[in-house]
């Protein structure tokens, strides 16, 4: 039964043509053309044609050829009228020349064997024809398993659709992380409330500033804002702590198989979102005003699931973790041992996978992903060429492929800093980094997690990024993480020396401000520190254990210089010569003093429960702002 296919053209999304490397997913064999003779960009695609539209084989080179106008016609799809046109004009048709020469494939199929073994000709440049032709019968070039229609409705459902927007933002300049980056967070509230309950099928960006939109994370709320916070800058606090979503380019928010519904309304705990987004001004503009927002697909017909998800990094700030400058193949990767279980009953059950993502910033180049089972090794993801434009989910339904207790995934990014000159730090900014993978799942109703550490090294400009950690295990690693939190890759475990220095030179080049991590708990964070002795001790040192695989591993100095120079720290080695007044900050607790038995003061006693009042506040404020439990 064909189902309602929604259409991107509904969404204002940048419309500017870059070489996306999704696209070889998009049509058959788009990843087994041979490069034509005397074709140039074949160096890091197995000597295929991965730019097919494009004038080089690697894409992103202009003019396009006509195929690349053609596809960009269809928008970018394998539709019958791309599949039965002649582009090139070289007397076949551009699903003969690809092996769906009676255009039944689909994107993410499993193709036919005749489809899987066809050698395909370029469908853009006349001379790479097909010699000796002869068409098959239409039963032989049907896909063995078809992929599932992701995003659209099925017949007889009720269809609904919404746009919540920013409201006329203008995005400061200098940020306030750098000064070309800013964070900031918006309210939006769901305006339907005819039903107890929705299901979303679809959600994409509405991008009215593609220069200027990084990406953003929308999280569910239990309560509306006020009428007059729609659209505005959060003031105040609310319980906004449900997954919803995330965009970056090339990926849409939200996008469901035909049996599946990302729940939302009263019934789900999610009539509002909280929504933070990174703004990015690379020309440093003033005056830029943002109405960018969210279009919504929804319906009051229920379906079977709401699927589950599986995170094993979402790497996104963490001080210790560091890219050399000109390494052409830095990674990092995690092997972690899977666990799934059965939300109602605990029950460990196996889980099909519906699909695979991956997330970084500019740096990063390639992503990979495998699961090991028994001893036996799967690709889940191999994109040997990975753009931050061009952030798509890998479909492995078709595929069917499970995950259960007791799997091992690998994950990895990879990525290029041949172009800097200075180390790169994981973190919020533009030009930090992170890296990200993550799954769904067909069903819903699972609790997962994953238990291993994370890792970071470089590899040689040739060795594959499957495998990684076979030849490159932790053991030899430059710095390794206990990954106890996925969002900041938990405590340093190990540092080799000379990943020290590289730290060490790293801290003596930045200047004296505070980390953007606990900028907002700096002054609470310093109330710890009795005398300058503490401003070099680490805050496990220092006795703040409840930080540990947040910001334990770290001195105040690290983590709050600019607030500590302006204070107790002013003496250290850290700080300029002149300091600027110090920002308001809670009254300094000293130590107290060893207790004197039944002697002791009542005042002594006062401010030894405060300090450890205090300390406790201070973690959990701090938890709770950098993703902690």
């Amino acid at each position: 039964m064909l189902a309602a296919r929604l259409s991107s053209a509904m969404v204002a999304i940048s419309t500017s043509v870059i070489a996306f490397p999704s696209l070889r997913f998009e049509v058959p064999n788009g990843q087994r053309v041979p490069c034509p003779k005397g074709a140039s960009g074949c160096e890091k695609t197995d000597g295929n044609c991965w730019g097919l539209g494009h004038a080089t084989c690697h894409g992103g080179t202009f003019p396009l050829n006509q195929f690349g106008l053609d596809l960009k016609k269809a928008k970018h799809k394998w539709t019958k009228e791309l599949c039965e046109k002649d582009s090139d004009g070289d007397g076949l048709s551009n699903g003969e020349e690809l092996g769906d020469p009676c255009c039944v494939w689909g994107a993410y199929d499993i193709p036919s064997d005749y489809t899987e073994s066809f050698k395909a000709s370029h469908p853009g440049v006349a001379s790479e024809k097909q010699t000796g032709y002869a068409r098959p019968q239409c039963s032989a070039t049907t896909p063995k398993v078809k992929a599932p229609v992701m995003g659209g409705f099925n017949p007889g459902e009720t269809q609904h659709v919404v746009d919540v927007c920013i409201n006329n933002y203008t995005i400061p300049m200098p940020g306030n992380v750098g000064p070309r980056t800013q964070y900031t967070s918006f309210a939006w509230n769901f305006p339907d409330d005819s039903e107890h309950m929705f299901h979303v099928v679809r959600a994409e960006a509405i991008v009215k500033t593609p220069k200027n939109l990084h990406h953003y994370i929308v999280t569910g709320c239990e309560e509306k804002w006020p009428d007059s916070q729609h659209g505005k800058v959060i003031s105040g606090r609310m319980e906004c702590n449900r997954g919803f979503g995330g965009w970056a380019p090339g990926k849409p928010i939200v996008e469901m198989p035909l049996w599946g519904g990302k729940a939302i309304g009263k019934g789900a705990g999610i009539v509002a979102f909280s929504v933070s987004v990174h703004f990015d001004n690379p020309d440093l503009e003033q005056g830029i005003v943002s109405n960018d927002g969210m279009r919504i697909w929804y319906t009051t017909t229920l379906r079977k699931v709401s699927p589950s998800g599986l995170a094993t990094m979402q790497v996104s700030i963490n001080p210790a973790m560091l890219i050399p400058a000109r390494n052409n193949r830095y990674y990092m990767t995690r092997k972690c041992q899977v666990t799934i279980k059965e939300k109602s009953t605990q029950k460990h059950v196996e889980a099909q996978l519906l699909l695979a993502s991956s997330h970084a910033h500019l740096l990063g180049t390639e992503a990979y992903a495998e699961r090991i089972r028994d001893g036996e090794r799967t690709p889940l993801v191999n994109d040997k060429v990975w753009y931050f434009d061009d952030q798509y989910a890998h479909i492995l339904y078709p595929r069917n492929l499970t995950l259960r207790t007791g799997d091992w995934l690998v994950s990895t990014c990879v990525f290029n800093s041949q172009g800097r000159a200075k180390l790169t730090v994981v973190g919020r900014e533009t030009t930090d980094e992170m890296c990200w993978s993550t799954y769904e799942f067909a069903e819903g109703g699972l609790t997962t997690a994953c238990k291993g550490d994370i890792w970071m090294g470089s590899l040689n400009p040739t060795e594959p990024g499957l495998g990684l950690e076979l030849r490159h295990p932790a053991s030899k690693a430059d710095s390794v993480f206990d990954a106890a939190n996925v969002k900041t890759g938990g405590s340093l475990t190990y540092r080799s020396a000379e990943s020290e220095k590289m730290l060490s030179e790293y801290l003596s080049t930045q200047p004296c401000t505070d980390h953007d991590m606990v900028r907002m708990y700096c002054s609470v964070l310093l109330a710890q520190i009795s005398n300058a002795d503490g401003c070099d001790k680490t805050y496990k040192e220092l006795g703040m254990r409840g930080l540990a695989g947040r910001i334990g591993d770290y001195t105040p100095m690290q983590m709050c210089c600019g607030t500590a120079c302006n204070g107790t720290c002013s003496a250290n080695k850290r700080c300029p010569k002149k300091t600027t007044k110090a920002p308001m900050s809670l009254p300094k607790m000293t130590t107290p003093p060893a207790s004197t038995g039944a002697g002791g003061s009542a005042s002594d006693a006062a401010n030894h429960s405060r300090h450890q009042r205090l300390s406790a506040l201070a973690c959990l404020l701090i938890l709770q702002a950098i993703g902690g439990s």
